[in-house]
C-alpha cells in the first residue's frame, strides 16, 4: 500500500497519495474491526537515515546471493547500492529523502522485510492476524493481545537484521480497533468541531460517545437521528466500514443493538451482490459470537439475516423456533394438566406469516422506543 502513487485525474500526485492512504489504510482498518478485537501500532525509528544500503541488493536478489556476489556489477541491486553510497561519501547507512524514486527503493527494502516477517510468522505457526503497512507505519490486527505481542517481537527481530528498529514512543499495545483506526489528531478535531460532514464522521462521533459512556441510553437518540439520515439514501460510500462501526457500537452497548440492527439492515441492502451480503453477515455473526450471553443480540441478528439466508442457525432458543426446532423456552415439567401444557407451547408465540411479511430493512417504528 506504500508504493508511490501517480494521479490519473487532475488531482496532484500528493493528493493521490493521501487519498490512497485514506482508502487503503484508514478505511481498511475500520473494516477489519469486523474481524479483529485489537490493533497494535508500530513505527520504524528514523527509517530513511537508518536503511542499510546493502539491503537493497538483499531485497532484489536475496541476502545469500547478494553477499556471495557483492562485487558483481551485473546485479542491479549492487549498482543501486553503489550509486547511493556515492551520494553519501561512501556511507552504507541511510538513503536520501524527498524523491519518489528513493521512496520506491525504500519500499523494496521494506517489502523484503515484509516477506521475512511473513516467513517467520508462518514458521512459528502464528495465525488469525492481519498486518497493514504504509511506508514505515505498521498496523497489526489480532484477536488476543499475546499474539500481537509475539508479532511485534518478531517484527523487531526482522528489522534489526536490516539495521532498523521500532520507535518505542510510537509503538502501542492492544487497543480497540475502531477507535485507534483513526489517527488521534483527526479524532480530536472531529470531537472538538462536532461537525459531521459525512455519514462516516457522523457515526464516528456517536461511536466516540459510546466509548466514553458504554451502554448509555443517551446513545439511542443519536442513533435514531442517524438512521433517519440514512433511510432515504439508495447508495452510500464505504457501507462495510459503516457496518463495522455500527457493530462495534452495538457490541459495546447492547442496549442500543435494536437500532444498530436497523442501521445494519439498511447498510446491508446497499451492498452490491448477494455474495458480498452473505460474507458480511458471516463476519458479523463471527464477531458477535464472542459476546457472552448474547441471546438478545442473536434475536435481532436473526431478524436482519433471515431474508438473506433463513437457514442460518443461532444458539438462542427463541431463534430455534424460527428454524422449526423443538425448544423448551421455560421449564414446565412440573405442570401435569395437558390442557395447560398446550397453552404454554412455545410454538404458539411464533407467527410464521408475520415473519414472512417482514421486510429485509428494519423500519424505524420497529425499533423506536418512543413510539410505544
Amino acid at each position: 500500500m506504500s508504493i508511490p502513487q501517480e494521479s490519473l485525474t487532475k488531482r496532484k500526485n500528493k493528493g493521490a497519495q493521501i487519498l490512497h492512504w485514506w482508502q487503503g489504510i484508514e478505511q481498511a482498518s475500520i473494516e477489519l474491526g469486523l474481524d479483529f478485537n485489537y490493533l497494535f501500532h508500530a513505527d520504524i525509528s528514523d527509517c530513511y537515515p537508518s536503511v542499510y544500503t546493502h539491503s537493497i541488493a538483499w531485497a532484489l536478489h536475496t541476502k545469500e546471493l547478494a553477499k556471495e556476489k557483492r562485487r558483481d556489477k551485473s546485479l542491479i541491486g549492487n549498482r543501486i547500492d553503489d550509486r547511493i553510497q556515492d551520494m553519501q561519501h561512501g556511507q552504507t547507512n541511510g538513503i536520501p529523502q524527498g524523491s519518489v524514486l528513493v521512496d520506491l527503493i525504500a519500499e523494496l527494502v521494506l517489502g523484503y522485510a515484509d516477506l521475512q516477517l511473513s516467513n517467520r510468522l508462518t514458521a512459528e505457526k502464528i495465525q488469525n492476524f492481519q498486518i497493514l503497512r504504509y511506508r514505515d507505519d505498521y498496523r497489526i490486527f489480532v484477536n488476543d493481545s499475546q499474539t500481537g505481542e509475539l508479532i511485534l517481537k518478531t517484527l523487531t527481530e526482522v528489522l534489526l537484521d536490516l539495521g532498523l528498529k521500532l520507535n518505542v514512543s510510537k509503538t502501542t499495545g492492544a487497543e480497540a480497533v475502531i477507535k485507534s483506526a483513526i489517527k488521534k489528531d483527526k479524532r480530536q478535531w472531529m470531537q472538538t468541531s462536532q461537525k459531521a460532514r459525512n455519514l462516516q464522521e457522523h457515526l464516528l462521533l456517536i461511536h466516540h460517545h459510546g466509548t466514553d459512556c458504554p451502554n448509555a441510553g443517551s446513545l439511542i437518540g443519536p442513533l435514531n437521528i442517524y438512521y433517519k439520515r440514512l433511510s432515504p439514501l439508495k447508495r452510500v460510500r464505504n457501507p462495510i466500514q459503516l457496518i463495522s462501526i455500527t457493530i462495534d457500537i452495538g457490541y459495546n452497548s447492547p442496549k442500543c443493538f435494536p437500532i444498530c440492527a436497523a442501521i445494519i439492515s439498511k447498510l446491508l441492502s446497499m451492498l452490491l451482490t448477494p455474495r458480498e451480503k452473505l460474507e458480511t453477515i458471516n463476519r458479523i455473526r463471527k464477531k458477535l459470537a464472542q459476546f457472552p450471553h448474547n441471546g438478545h443480540l442473536e434475536i435481532w441478528l436473526q431478524r436482519i439475516t433471515f431474508h438473506f439466508d433463513p437457514t442460518l442457525s443461532y444458539r438462542e432458543n427463541l431463534c430455534g423456533l424460527i428454524q422449526g426446532k423443538k425448544v423448551d423456552l421455560w421449564n414446565s415439567s412440573w405442570i401435569t394438566d395437558s390442557r395447560l401444557q398446550a397453552k404454554i407451547d412455545p410454538n404458539v408465540i411464533f407467527n410464521r406469516s408475520r415473519l414472512i411479511a417482514l421486510r429485509p430493512i428494519v423500519p424505524h417504528n420497529e425499533v423506536d422506543l418512543f413510539k410505544y
